[in-house]
């Protein structure tokens, strides 16, 4: 029971996803991982790991040992993991603007929502912070909110998907390592 956007934008929705939630639960799904492909979270995801990789290799001694290269890298996994959740964040609000623009009942979030927080069971041994995703019950409060500011003022906005410098650090950073590994 899962949908993901592929770095092309392609969106796979799995039968399960299809067979257990209505049409306007699969709509925020689908809008959810439109959203991904919309503020092109892999790549962005692509270009942290190049720039935290630029900085391990700047920073570590590769020849004090594989432990400490290991510590740094691990260190680097969990520190993308919020980045992670942002997106979902992100992507969550992306999907509720599409939806309340195509015409689809927003409250289908929150039911698909609890359905995913039913299917997955009791996942509260897991702290936050060691997960992709904000925990169950920070998402659907965040999604609610959201909900609360749409239905108040249809155009509202959350501010600029992206942010100009960050962008262009981002782009620098690609292209030094490019011609680094040439």
């Amino acid at each position: 029971i899962n949908a993901c956007c592929l770095p092309n934008g392609t969106i796979i929705v799995f039968r399960g996803l299809l067979e257990k939630h209505n049409d306007d639960e699969l709509a925020w799904v689908i809008a959810h991982e439109l959203g991904h492909g919309v503020a092109h979270h892999s790549a962005e995801m692509l270009s942290k790991a190049i720039i935290q990789e630029l900085a391990i290799d700047s920073f570590i001694d590769k020849d004090s040992g594989s432990l400490k290269i290991a510590g740094t890298h691990i260190a680097a996994f969990i520190t993308n993991l919020k980045y992670s959740r942002t997106q979902e964040n992100e992507a969550d609000r992306l999907a509720l603007l599409f939806m309340n623009k195509a015409g689809f009942n927003m409250q289908g979030a929150i039911t698909a929502l609890n359905k995913f927080k039913t299917e997955a069971g009791d996942n509260s041994k897991w702290a936050e912070w060691l997960s992709t995703h904000p925990h169950p019950e920070n998402r659907l409060k965040n999604v609610k909110t959201a909900i609360t500011q749409l239905e108040k003022n249809p155009n509202h906005s959350w501010g600029g998907l992206k942010d100009e410098l960050l962008e262009k650090a981002k782009v620098k950073a690609i292209e030094y390592y490019l011609s680094k590994n040439k």
